[in-house]
């Protein structure tokens, strides 16, 4: 969060970048502190300089929930700021491990990095949800401009429950195909896209449709040629893929952040046991000393 982000980016500043480069750097204060000051315009802010300058980077922050409103007494329960930046940005965020020959590797088959895909754009960073009381119809309404669809959700009876909508474009779906191919292409690595279209056959199916087409129009000859493959995959193997290296893996932006973790969780915990060793050791020294 806030908290600590601030401590770790100065130290990496000031001894792995300012005294190699002379950067004209833009700073945006993504704190939970001043995004509720500026009502999170700020983060609207970074987002536009990051199409601006086509680079950016961004530390941990903090997505408040009921606790930090009362906390920090916040105007609002603000939104997470990388789905704000992520929407804004509408790209894929891939997710790399950086593989250190002296930190060991918890999973042994791990030769070669994971590169996870994951769709930048709507879905339920972007989602629009409720609390529904007493009986009632959930229904599904489209006013499109030539047609309008309307859809029956459900038929609530009892005391209500909750309901969510959420959403996604072709022209984000698209974007996210190419970015994959491309960049599994760059690797010469297989590139896997994992859905659930055996249950949201729609929605799911809209992603699985898109990126077979694209592949189908401009990539298949090329993966071919480059002795890599393009399949279309069902979410329940993810783990399993996981197990092995060396591919890109495409997928949604909510539950596969899981999945993407698993590519660099082992080797952070693995680099963290080592920092708190030398943690331990000098605070050891600390009390000898004094």
């Amino acid at each position: 969060g806030d908290e600590m982000t601030r401590v770790f980016w100065q130290s990496i500043k000031d001894k792995l970048i300012f005294p190699f480069l002379d950067l004209d750097i833009k700073y945006f204060d993504l704190g939970v502190l001043h995004r509720d000051a500026t009502d999170d315009k700020v983060t609207v802010e970074a987002a536009e300089a990051t199409l601006k300058y086509n680079v950016a980077i961004k530390c941990a922050t903090i997505t408040p929930d009921e606790d930090r409103v009362k906390e920090f007494n916040l105007k609002q329960m603000w939104r997470s700021p990388n789905g704000t930046i992520r929407n804004i940005i509408n790209g894929t965020v891939f997710r790399e491990p950086i593989i250190c020959k002296n930190v060991p590797k918890l999973v042994p088959g791990w030769t070669k990095p994971i590169c996870i895909g994951r769709h930048a754009f709507g879905d339920q960073y972007r989602a629009t949800d409720a609390v529904l009381k007493g009986p009632g119809k959930l229904r599904l309404v489209f006013e499109g401009k030539d047609e309008t669809v309307d859809l029956e959700v459900f038929n609530f009876t009892g005391a209500g429950g909750v309901a969510m909508a959420m959403y996604n474009t072709d022209e984000s779906i698209r974007g996210f195909a190419e970015a994959s191919m491309a960049i599994a292409y760059e690797k010469k690595w297989p590139l896997y896209l994992s859905t659930k279209n055996t249950i949201l056959k729609k929605y799911d199916g809209r992603f699985k449709d898109i990126f077979q087409e694209i592949y189908e129009a401009g990539w298949k000859s090329k993966y071919e040629a480059a002795g890599i493959w393009y399949v279309l995959n069902h979410s329940c193997f993810e783990l399993f893929w996981n197990l092995l290296s060396k591919y890109v893996m495409s997928c949604f932006l909510v539950g596969m952040n899981i999945v993407s973790s698993m590519t660099w969780l082992p080797m952070h915990l693995r680099a963290k046991e080592a920092m708190f060793g030398l943690a331990r050791t000098m605070t050891e020294m600390c009390r000898v000393i004094s």
